[in-house]
């Protein structure tokens, strides 16, 4: 990466104009011309957006661009790096660019755009530490995107996406964005856990937490019971369920020293078959309950759904920012 370099440009910047180009002929093999979102560069409001391009040598072969949306928000926008040139990293390197500049500016949430027909972008954006949600301003009527959300950082160790929350109705699109985020979870764990020696996996992700492995055992743990509590609820009228003490789990031997990999592959089949489940139900199929004895309340599955969509999110999270602190 030592003859590669990172400027940032003007909207009129020749190579940027290129790059855009050849980005838009990208996308038009892949979609109608009326699903591309791209920039209007005639916008006067173009000159608040923060373009950088990457060059190789004195070539440019990637760009990027952030922009504006609100006050606490910005949007990925342009991003594209020249086919000969990528898995080579460049990528990573305009991504973390542009999200170190949103972060000095003040953005806590970093949003994007992307299309189902191009999985290699998706899953990028995923390593990146990205969400799904649901499809959000000129894009919500656009069945072919895909949209993106990634929180930069709340500052709590413990809660680096912050705590779970959802207010207003649960749609069925917003259902459907959960359970792919549920599918996602075992792909986007063992890309968090890449190439983690056992020193690495037995570092606690804050003071006082749980190190990388017990978190990796816990969302095994936490899943599974997951699953059975929806598979209870669909069987019975709003059953008592059992809660367990995870802090007492996490200090099982198994959760202690195992290896991670029996967890990582228990998930992915497990997610597999809840993913499998949860497609499968009705609207008033999530609106069944089960009783927690903790909280003693009826919580609905539509409602856990969401929660537990937040949560293997909540946990990559851990890991994905104790390697950005230490530099894994």
């Amino acid at each position: 990466m030592s003859d590669y370099r990172l400027v940032l440009a003007a909207p009129a910047n020749p190579d940027l104009r290129l790059l855009t180009e050849r980005l838009d002929r990208d996308l038009l093999e892949r979609y109608p011309a009326d699903e591309i979102f791209g920039l209007d560069f005639e916008d006067p409001s173009i000159d608040e957006v923060v373009f950088v391009i990457a060059y190789d040598g004195e070539q440019p072969v990637g760009c990027g661009a952030i922009r504006p949306l609100d006050d606490s928000s910005a949007e990925l926008k342009r991003f594209y790096v020249e086919s000969s040139h990528r898995k080579r990293g460049i990528a990573a390197r305009i991504f973390r660019f542009l999200e170190k500049t949103a972060v000095e500016r003040g953005y806590r949430i970093l949003r994007l755009e992307a299309g189902w027909e191009q999985p290699e972008a998706i899953r990028f954006y995923r390593k990146q530490g990205f969400c799904e949600i649901v499809r959000y301003g000129e894009y919500t009527g656009c069945e072919s995107s895909v949209c993106f959300e990634k929180d930069m950082g709340s500052g709590d160790a413990s809660y680096p996406i912050g705590p779970f929350k959802h207010e207003g109705i649960i749609t069925e699109e917003q259902r459907a964005v959960w359970i792919r985020e549920i599918e996602s979870l075992p792909l986007k764990l063992a890309m968090a856990v890449e190439d983690l020696s056992d020193s690495q996996l037995d570092t606690p992700y804050r003071e006082g937490g749980w190190t990388i492995r017990q978190v990796v055992h816990h969302l095994a743990d936490s899943h599974m019971n997951s699953m059975i509590r929806f598979k209870l609820a669909l069987t019975e009228e709003n059953p008592t369920v059992k809660p367990y003490a995870e802090d007492r789990w996490a200090m099982l031997e198994d959760s202690r020293q195992l290896p991670i990999l029996p967890s990582l592959l228990l998930l992915e089949s497990l997610h597999l078959r809840w993913t499998c489940l949860l497609r499968s139900l009705r609207a008033e199929d999530y609106e069944r309950t089960f009783y927690h004895p903790e909280s003693k309340q009826s919580n609905r599955l539509a409602h856990a759904l969401g929660v537990y969509a937040w949560h293997g999110n909540h946990h990559v999270a851990h890991i994905r920012s104790l390697r950005e602190r230490m530099g894994w």
